[in-house]
Formats: structure tokens, sequence, C-alpha cells
């Protein structure tokens, strides 16, 4: 079965799967394949469809040689996968499966593919030919090959020989002594080893002048215009190589670029150029007659004063300071604005102003004079004055003065909802007796601190029930002294 197997050269498909043996036919022969022997192989050639092969053709055909075949087929598969196995030669096989040549061949397990014979054209042109336009020199092959330092005379003979005649590889023949040149180089057919001997075509020595470079033109060096070169040149800041070179030079020569030129550095038209903070720099569309470059124009900067409330700051890099608040500014009244610094109090009618510093933020602060209550019906006639600032009103208060109080009121169970301000007459009114001649009796004459003017005000109860309503209550307005009959 193995020697009927088609083996394709690129093929690592293994045959398909016989029915297995007999549980008891372990041929020896067969074990080869998985051996460590073949190890190398097994990675680009799976052994198991081969073995199985090898175990089938062995158990059942009773022919240990055809177990042979079978290791045969799977070495030429390795072979082909550049993997050389000289298993003919394993002391496993004890000479089974031995490889007969002619008595001028000797056996090779890994032989070249193609064996080279003494025509160059045939060994360089056929034989890549025969391996379908691939180099398959890599790959081997057992068979009979002539002895080595022996060459096989043509492909269409069977004989080696130690010498040849020369074949060019144009597939010309040479004898031995002829010389000729080729491809750069000078060839000899060798009367020695009837091989050939190549070397270097002779060409004579040259000194190529700056800006140029030797390159190889009919085998020999030649000056050429070295352009690499020319593209490294350096040219100075502002300039570039010219498109073309002047007759007279190998490479073109430096010209102006469309650029300012400022301080070595070059910058584009309409580009704003980076330079003193307190100039501003730019690169203009007109260029100076004179040095072909465009015109840089520059400014210096003015700085607008920090306003009054404000300090200036210093920053690097920058022309102007930057203003930075350290005192408040407060928006008076007549529309006018005033500077107070922290610390700094300014008074006016019934207010003062501060200024306070919150982290980096100032912020003024205006405090309003609180007056003692002042109601004019209170006041003894003619006792009225201001205190110093003219903010605040006082007087000399009568006896019979309204007195205030802050309290709940509680009204048939239900409660205020919150304090509120009830009022009160209190005080001394005069009372004085004395007596009547014309009456003969004491007279007696009362007066009683009482209100004057009462006005009726709403407050909001809260009963137990949660309901609310509405309750109206007296509030003393102002107070006097009332004149009253007095009791004998």
């Amino acid at each position: 079965m193995a020697g009927l197997w088609a083996v394709q050269p690129n093929c690592t498909t293994p045959p398909p799967q016989p029915k297995p043996p007999t549980p008891d036919c372990k041929p020896k022969i067969c074990d080869v394949i998985k051996s460590n022997l073949f190890k190398s192989c097994h990675q680009f050639v799976p052994p198991d469809g081969f073995y199985q092969a090898c175990k089938y053709d062995v158990c059942h055909m009773n022919d240990t040689s055809i177990g042979c075949q079978s290791v045969e087929a799977y070495a030429k598969l390795c072979g082909q996968q550049s993997t050389c196995i000289d298993w003919r030669n394993s002391a496993d096989l004890k000479g089974q499966c031995a490889y007969t040549c002619p008595s001028n061949k000797v056996y090779k397990a890994c032989g070249p593919k193609v064996e080279k014979t003494c025509s160059t054209w045939y060994n360089d042109k056929i034989a890549k030919d025969e391996c379908h336009n691939k180099d398959c020199r890599a790959e081997v092959m057992e068979g009979c090959f002539c002895p080595n330092n022996t060459y096989l005379v043509s492909s269409m003979t069977d004989e080696c020989t130690p010498y040849c005649d020369c074949i060019d590889s144009d597939g010309i023949s040479r004898k031995p002594g002829d010389t000729w040149n080729s491809s750069c180089n000078t060839y000899t057919c060798s009367s020695e080893s009837f091989g050939i001997v190549s070397e270097p075509m002779k060409c004579p020595n040259i000194t190529c002048p700056n800006g140029y470079k030797s390159v190889i033109e009919n085998c020999c060096p030649t000056c050429v215009c070295d352009t690499q070169k020319c593209f490294e040149k350096r040219c100075d800041i502002g300039y570039e190589l010219a498109a073309n070179k002047t007759k007279d030079s190998c490479c073109p020569p430096c010209v102006p670029k469309d650029v300012c030129v400022y301080k070595n550095t070059e910058y584009l038209p309409g580009v704003n150029i980076p330079t003193d903070p307190c100039k501003q720099c730019n690169c203009g569309m007109h260029k100076d007659p004179n040095t072909k470059f465009h015109t840089v124009t520059c400014v210096d900067l003015t700085c607008t004063p920090c306003a009054e409330g404000f300090e200036e700051v210093k920053v690097e890099g920058q022309c102007c300071p930057l203003c930075k608040q350290n005192a408040c500014i407060y928006d008076a009244p007549n529309n006018t604005k005033l500077i107070i610094k922290v610390g700094e109090v300014l008074t006016q009618k019934c207010e003062s102003i501060s200024c306070q510093r919150i982290n980096d933020t100032f912020v003024p602060v205006k405090a309003v004079k609180t007056c003692p209550e002042y109601n004019s019906n209170d006041c003894v006639p003619g006792t009225e004055t201001s205190d110093a600032d003219g903010c605040c009103k006082t007087c000399e208060h009568s006896n019979c003065v309204r007195v205030r109080n802050t309290t709940q009121i509680h009204v048939q169970g239900c409660t205020s909802i919150g304090p509120i301000e009830v009022t009160s007459c209190s005080g001394h009114c005069d009372t004085q007796s004395m007596y009547s001649m014309e009456a003969n009796k004491m007279m007696h004459s009362c007066s009683c601190c009482r209100e004057s003017k009462i006005s009726t005000k709403q407050v909001k109860l809260k009963c137990p029930d949660n309901s609310e309503k509405l309750y109206d209550y007296g509030y003393t307005e102002s107070c006097e002294c009332t004149p009253t009959k007095c009791i004998d």
C-alpha cells in the first residue's frame, strides 16, 4: 500500500486512515517513524498517519519489506522540508532496509535534490527550472550520488569524473586556459582544477574633485556630481539652496529665503516676533533691497498706570505690571468713590465704613449707628436735642411715659403664635392739696398718667385644636397726664 502513495513535493497531508491492525501485531520497523530518530521532522510532517499505514501494510500483507517503503515515504516528505534523516543505517533496523548503489556511486541519505554536473549552465538554469523557479538547494533526498570531489559529467550520463571542461553562464564551453569578461568579472577556465576562477576586472585609479563622488559605470569607477552632499551643504540662516546649479558649479548656490531674519532666527512674513516684553515686533511684507530679506518693524508698548486702590505687581516676562487691589473702593451716596485702606474707618452721618480683607478680596463694611427709641410725645416740651453727629435725637422724658413690653397673648385657651409688643402708660403726674379760704376747706387737684392715643392691632392666635384665628387688641401710641377727680 505504501508503494502506491503519490508523494507531492509540498504536500504534508497524510494518507487516509486505514483500519487499525490487530492488537497483537506490533511491527518494530514501524516504530522508527514515531521514534526520536524522526523527532526533528514530526513538527513538519505529522507521523501518526504514516505509522498506522505502515502497521497496516506489515500486519495484513505479512511482509516486513513493505514497512521499509512506508518509512521511505515518510523520510522523503521530511527531506522536502529540508530535514535530513539517515534512517537506513539506524541500529534498530539492523540492515532491513538497505539501499544498494552501483559501483561508481555511493549512497547518501541527505544528498542534493539536483546533483551538480560539469555544466554550469545546467546547474544554474535547468536545476532551478526543475524546482519550479525556486531555490531548492536546501531540499535533500536520498539516493546514489557521485563520490565526494567528483562531478556528474552531464545530466544525460551516469558517469562521474574529477575533472570538467568549463561551461560559462551563457552555456558556452570553455577550454582550460580560456579567459573572458562578464558581469564586471574576469573569468578563467583553470587548467589545473578544470573549474572556473573569477576576479574583478582591473580599472584605472581615479581621484574625484571636491563635490564629486565615484560611481561604477561599465564596471569601472567614474566621477559624477554628488547631489547628496549638495543637499547636506549648510547654508547660513535665511538662505537655502537654489533650485538649479550654476554652469561652473556641481552644487546649486545658497540664495535668500522668503523670510525675516531677526537675532539669527528665521520668521515668516506676517508672524509676530518674540522679543523684549516692552517691544512688539512683526515680520513685514516688504523686502530690504540690499539683504533681500523681509523687513522687521518694532513698536514700544505703553503701560496704563493702575487706578487708585490698586498697586503694581511686576510679572516676569511681561512688559506691563498687573494691577492688584490693595484697598476698598466705596461708592459714596454723592456719586464719588472713596478709597479706604484696611484698618481705616470712615465716619459719616449715622454710619461708619471700614475695609476688611477676605482672602484676596477687599470688602467695604458699613455699620449703621443704632439710636435709642425716641418719641416726641414722651418728651418734656423744649428739651428735644440731637447728638454730636446729628444722627440720634434725645429729650428729657416727662413723668408719664409709654412703656413697651414683649409677651404672648392668651385668650380663651388660644395663644399668639409668637411674642408681640404691648404698650402701657406709667409714671407720676402732678397731684396737690391746698386750703381754700373761700371754701374754708382743703381743695384737691389730681391728674392721671393714661393713654392719649390708642390704635388697634391684630395678632394671630393658635388654639389647642390647631385652628388659627385673628384677635384685635389695643396698642397705646402715646401717654399724657390727664386731669381727674380726686377722691376726698
